[in-house]
């Protein structure tokens, strides 16, 4: 075979080569913009979504419309100008005097022991206003989440703050921060499966709650 018929013959490969791959990108170029506007309609969807459960939620905490709390005992308290409703087969109990920090500690539950609820309502001495790094210093190690929402009775102004654990990546307690009358007002609910107050109640006592 001549010198030139084998460079023929590569120039005539070559440009086969070229061709083929050239196709190839063209055919891969549109699955990958594809995938991309479909990752795209995924992040949409579920910012719309994140923002659509945050959106009930808040309405859950603050919302004004009347709950069912028919057999409900109503708590009230007149030197903290406090008052909710809470499950008539619970107790409230202020567990402050067995603590050096909390000049109120109420926990609502079975109360046999200082802790025995799946609910607190509390007022520490030291803190005033409401410090996120303050509570991240606090916190066991695990994620926080803070966004401001509305609560109880009187649409009152609070700070919310999710606790998501380290551990197992879930939700294990939300806490509520309500500045009033120089004191900072701290309620909080604690995830877990306790069949005489669930998250249900725990909204409905946010609901019913008042300064007086």
């Amino acid at each position: 075979m001549t010198t030139t018929k084998k460079i023929s013959i590569l120039v005539f490969l070559l440009v086969i080569a070229v061709t083929v791959s050239g196709c190839s990108l063209k055919l891969n170029k549109p699955v990958a913009v594809e995938k991309n506007k479909k990752q795209e309609v995924a992040t949409s969807t579920n910012r719309k979504n994140n923002i659509a459960s945050s959106t009930v939620e808040n309405k859950i905490a603050s919302s004004t419309e009347e709950v069912d709390i028919s057999g409900w005992k109503t708590y009230r308290n007149e030197e903290y100008k406090i008052e909710f409703q809470y499950p008539s087969n619970l107790t409230v109990k202020d567990w402050a005097s067995e603590t050096p920090n909390w000049e109120l500690l109420l926990y609502v539950g079975k109360n046999k022991n200082i802790g025995g609820g799946v609910a607190s309502l509390g007022i520490d001495k030291n803190i005033k206003k409401f410090d996120p790094q303050m509570i991240e210093w606090l916190s066991p190690p695990g994620k926080l989440k803070f966004e401001e929402v509305k609560i109880g009775k009187g649409n009152y102004k609070a700070h919310k703050e999710t606790f998501i654990s380290s551990i197992e990546d879930t939700v294990d307690s939300e806490s509520y921060y309500i500045e009033y009358n120089n004191k900072l007002y701290q309620i909080e609910f604690y995830k877990v499966n306790d069949p005489d107050f669930n998250e249900n109640d725990f909204n409905k006592l946010l609901r019913s709650f008042k300064f007086i």
